[in-house]
């Protein structure tokens, strides 16, 4: 086994990895942090990090350390998703739509992020931007049910049936 070394940051990155794969998540955390802490710019370690801290529903740890992620890496799509995820589950939702603007702008036009987007602006009470994009989604995806069953459901709720009839 290995010996813990205070200063070997890949020994607590092993220890890690293994602790994971025996599904030790506390302690995979704890050796991902120590390695992290003894090299602070190993993006590695603070992928690790970021993730586990989301998936333990750690979320306002996990934004800090999403936000670290992007600042290193701007164009990374993982993170930047990953970031705009946790920034929902913290009710940032206005950065969320930032970060997921970002992502169409290197990615394009997705439908799932554009869905999203629009349900972002519905809980901020924007409705005429969540149509907008809606239906920007509409002009490059006509033909995907997903996305007219989407519209007919907003403008259900929103008590436009004429519209909704439209789709």
């Amino acid at each position: 086994m290995f010996r813990s070394e205070k200063n070997d940051d890949a020994v607590y990155f092993a220890l890690a990895e293994i602790a994971k794969e025996e599904n030790k998540i506390g302690e995979a955390l704890n050796f991902y942090q120590n390695a992290f802490g003894i090299d602070t710019s190993n993006v590695i370690y603070l992928q690790e990090l970021a993730f586990m801290q989301a998936e333990k529903t750690n979320f306002e740890e996990a934004e800090v350390l999403f936000r670290k992620l992007c600042k290193k890496e701007p164009r990374n799509l993982d993170f930047i998703y990953g970031y705009s995820k946790v920034l929902i589950y913290n009710k940032q939702y206005e950065q969320a739509i930032k970060q997921l603007t970002k992502l169409q702008d290197q990615a394009g036009t997705v439908p799932e992020l554009m869905m999203m987007k629009a349900d972002l602006y519905m809980e901020l009470k924007n409705h005429q931007k969540a149509e907008e994009a809606l239906l920007q989604l509409k002009d490059e995806f006509p033909s995907n049910q997903e996305v007219l069953d989407k519209i007919v459901a907003f403008y259900k709720q929103q008590g436009e049936e004429g519209k909704a009839k439209k789709y």
